[in-house]
């Protein structure tokens, strides 16, 4: 009887053990994508869902509107200048293809230039910006990532983003810690060469202001060094830099921004060249562009001052570069506040006389 019952037994457990391991799997099947089920202190901690990812580079990756439907954050993405807006609770972040700088809206970031990528027209975000900026628990499994973002990341309201200054006072104020990014020279106030003025061929404006030698009064050429300026923090140094491969590509971009109303930011960054960025105190960022080299020590993270030699100048992503001609040499400097850049609304005779005040030699 005994013996009876202990076969009986068996068999029961069996079928059960079966039976559970065809629900099990079942369940793996229809949960895909659906919120985890979570212990009471992790449901307290965090926001938590499971996504599909794409590999890409040897990076997982997340389609953003999945994200965004899931964890109940909103996005928005230009198709045309593609950039990406990730708004999640207190911070909208912002992304520009190709760009390994993004933004919170007065401060900037250095990260990958793949951190947002474009995968068949949609927005994709790598999993390392959730580790990194969202400090988000990343559980990797076979076809799914278990996504767990800290509750203090989305549940805190919006933070009022810091006004940008109209009043010449006020911007000069903030600008003074500059000193001169080229020893010696002048900035240019040829009319083409301030910031705001159009750039017909591409539909656009010119963005900062420029160091020619015919304008600047000094020798500016490959070996000319450019300077910090002030002490700040390096925040992008383009070692890996590509150029365009040759004339035709560069005017191929030229003719699409020509058909849009105005150039596309991913494709403005493209045609700055090789570039450095430096953060400096009260949300003034300057962006140096078509620079020739970049000296090894200028890395992101850095701490430099206003002799520190930041690059050197050169034509990167300009005319001169493709054709190998030499020509359009000259340093491109933008200057942003929370931004924006420092210019705009301000009138043609009020940017000159701010340029001036900065920048002009005595």
């Amino acid at each position: 009887m005994k013996t009876w019952f202990l076969i009986i037994s068996s068999i029961t457990i069996i079928l059960v053990s079966c039976s559970n391991e065809k629900y099990t799997h079942h369940q793996n099947k229809v949960t895909q994508g659906m919120k985890l089920s979570t212990n009471q202190t992790d449901k307290n901690r965090y926001v938590n869902t499971n996504v599909g990812y794409v590999n890409l580079y040897d990076t997982k990756y997340v389609a953003v509107q999945e994200i965004s439907e899931k964890l109940r954050v909103t996005y928005e993405y230009d198709e045309i200048n593609r950039i990406l807006k990730f708004n999640n609770g207190q911070e909208t972040y912002t992304f520009i293809y190709g760009v390994p700088v993004f933004n919170n809206g007065s401060e900037h970031f250095p990260t990958s230039r793949t951190t947002f990528e474009i995968i068949k027209g949609e927005p994709y975000l790598s999993i390392d910006f959730f580790k990194g900026t969202l400090q988000a628990k990343v559980l990797e499994r076979k076809e799914l990532l278990t996504i767990n973002i800290p509750k203090e990341k989305t549940d805190v309201p919006a933070s009022t983003k810091p006004l940008v200054p109209k009043d010449i006072e006020e911007i000069l104020s903030l600008l003074s810690i500059l000193d001169n990014p080229i020893k010696g020279a002048n900035v240019s106030t040829v009319p083409s060469h301030l910031p705001g003025a159009k750039r017909a061929y591409r539909h656009g404006t010119h963005e900062g202001m420029d160091f020619y030698q015919y304008s600047s009064k000094v020798t500016i050429n490959q070996q000319t060094p450019v300077y910090g300026m002030a002490e700040g923090k390096v925040v992008r140094a383009d070692h890996d830099y590509a150029p365009y491969p040759n004339e035709k590509v560069r005017n191929n971009d030229l003719q699409i921004a020509a058909t849009l109303p105005t150039t596309p930011e991913y494709m403005l960054d493209k045609l700055r060249g090789k570039q450095v960025w430096i953060s400096y105190p009260n949300g003034v960022l300057a962006r140096y562009a078509h620079l020739d080299s970049i000296p090894a020590s200028v890395r992101v993270g850095e701490v430099i001052t206003k002799d520190t030699v930041v690059g050197y100048v050169g034509n990167s992503g300009t005319s001169g570069e493709v054709k190998k001609d030499n020509s359009e040499l000259h340093l491109h400097l933008d200057l942003l506040i929370h931004n924006e850049l420092f210019w705009k609304g301000l009138s043609t005779e009020d940017v000159k006389q701010i340029l001036k005040h900065l920048f002009e030699q005595k």
